[in-house]
């Protein structure tokens, strides 16, 4: 873009349609429209009757481009979404000046991102969990917009998201070593303050993995990791370096070194910004946010969802255990349909430590199960990945009551975009989740609790105007968005 081009691009009049196309970028220019004079001269500078035809190198600080009018222009997949991504980009620019030319945005340059998964996820759609979830719709937006993406995790033997090369990479449990294996790995844990057991062998395998990769990553996201950004930095010195918490993460690290080896921390969510910096005495500045998106395309209302039902349909979808608080949610249908009102409940979730179809061995499951019984609740167990979209689409209300601070989970924009209305904690990231679409409740105030779903059974206009606003706000929340937020991390170089 000449500057003249440039900066029109930042007040929005005419944007110079630009994307990424192999090593050069096709730039698309109506000529005579929304460019100065001067700035056609120069565009136009070797055939000045140009039209479409003529091609350029600007030389001040700009790549080879070839211009081309947009009737000779070639169709390329998801331009049209990525011209709406640069031209706000730009626009959000402007506040630096009119006189002032912004900087060409980092998606012009097409990056290599390899994403290192943690030790105990899996980047799988059956047995995968939240991370996993957020890095496959993650990647694939960086694809979309042109980049490589690598993705190295641990392997159970299910099913893998399609999204970016899968690299296997090695962990270890308790029960793959031998006792002397187990000692010898306790002392080098002490030496190493690693903040997970038995994780040198997941360092030495992600590490050696990162090194072999062809071309090197021009950036390596690590998650919820505050000990490996010194190990990568050190072998993949011109790599840049993201920490992508998705939690209150503490370390037995000294943070100030990761802090130096780390080029950016992301965060789901500004609790968890706010919290990270206070715990750790980090600058805020140091922090970006990249909310959670909604999958627009498979989570979606049913038809008839404003529609009054009857009995109306509760929905508890996620982990089962107490801080997610399902019993609450099974307390709260019991007291209502105790008074004789038309609810029902639908329970959808497995447990982390005893594993899928032994629910029973776990002590709150079964103070849990009575509570189900009581409330004559559905429980379906373990939902693959798939299958949640149209799970939730087939209920009316959906239940966050998580007693924890959650930092901002995925199911509360899926229910708002399945056409539910939402009651969630007041707790963590949900508040940022909920903005005003949502119901918010204190987790420890049953009777509030018992209160805010009441109005919604016994209310059909409520119900209705909540599930409205629900869908209104999740359809503003894309995954695009925080895929910009993770390429503008990638893209930019590291200072000193």
């Amino acid at each position: 873009q000449p500057p003249g081009a440039a900066r029109r691009v930042a007040q929005g009049a005419h944007p110079c349609r630009a994307f990424p196309l192999g090593r050069t970028v096709r730039a698309h220019a109506v000529r005579g429209h929304g460019l100065r004079a001067r700035d056609r001269r120069l565009a136009h500078r070797r055939h000045p009757g140009g039209g479409g035809r003529s091609r350029t190198t600007f030389r001040a600080g700009f790549r080879r481009s070839t211009c081309r009018t947009p009737r000779q222009s070639r169709h390329q997949p998801g331009a049209a979404h990525r011209l709406r991504q640069q031209s706000a980009r730009a626009r959000q620019d402007a506040h630096l000046g009119a006189h002032l030319v912004p900087i060409p945005h980092p998606a012009e340059r097409l990056m290599h991102i390899a994403f290192v998964n943690m030790p105990i996820e899996f980047y799988s759609p059956i047995s995968g969990g939240a991370i996993s979830t957020v890095m496959m719709y993650t990647a694939r937006e960086l694809l979309a917009n042109g980049h490589k993406v690598s993705v190295l995790t641990p392997m159970n033997g299910d099913e893998t998201h399609h999204e970016g090369e899968i690299i296997p990479i090695e962990t270890k449990s308790r029960n793959d070593l031998s006792f002397l294996q187990r000692r010898i790995s306790g002392l080098r844990a002490r030496l190493g303050r690693w903040d997970w057991p038995y994780f040198e062998y997941y360092l030495r395998s992600f590490t050696r993995t990162l090194q072999k990769l062809s071309p090197a990553p021009d950036a390596v996201v690590l998650f919820n990791d505050l000990v490996s950004p010194k190990y990568v930095k050190r072998i993949l010195p011109k790599s840049r370096v993201i920490v992508w918490l998705h939690n209150e993460w503490r370390t037995k690290q000294d943070i100030a070194e990761t802090a130096r080896n780390t080029d950016a921390f992301v965060t789901c969510s500004d609790y968890v910004r706010r919290w990270t910096a206070q715990h750790h005495g980090l600058p805020l500045d140091r922090f970006a946010v990249a909310h959670n998106g909604v999958d627009a395309a498979a989570f979606h209302p049913r038809e008839n969802f404003l529609s009054p039902s009857k009995p109306v349909r509760v929905l508890f979808v996620g982990r089962i255990d107490p801080n997610k608080g399902p019993d609450l949610v099974a307390d709260a249908v019991a007291t209502l349909r105790a008074e004789g009102l038309p609810v029902s409940l639908t329970v959808a979730g497995g447990l982390w430590f005893y594993g899928h179809g032994n629910e029973m061995a776990d002590p709150f499951f079964r103070e849990l199960k009575t509570k189900m019984d009581a409330a004559g609740a559905d429980y379906l167990g373990h939902v693959a990945r798939p299958a949640i979209p149209e799970l939730i689409r087939q209920h009316d209300v959906v239940c966050v009551l998580s007693r924890s601070q959650d930092p901002y989970p995925l199911v509360t924009l899926e229910g708002m975009a399945s056409g539910c209305a939402v009651i969630a904690s007041n707790r963590g990231g949900l508040p940022e989740a909920c903005h005003e679409a949502g119901v918010l409740v204190d987790p420890d105030d049953f009777p509030a609790v018992v209160g805010a779903l009441r109005a919604l059974v016994t209310d059909p206009e409520l119900l209705r105007r909540t599930k409205q606003k629900a869908v209104a706000w999740a359809g503003g929340e894309p995954w695009s968005a925080c895929a910009a937020v993770i390429e503008n991390a990638a893209s930019r170089r590291t200072t000193t």
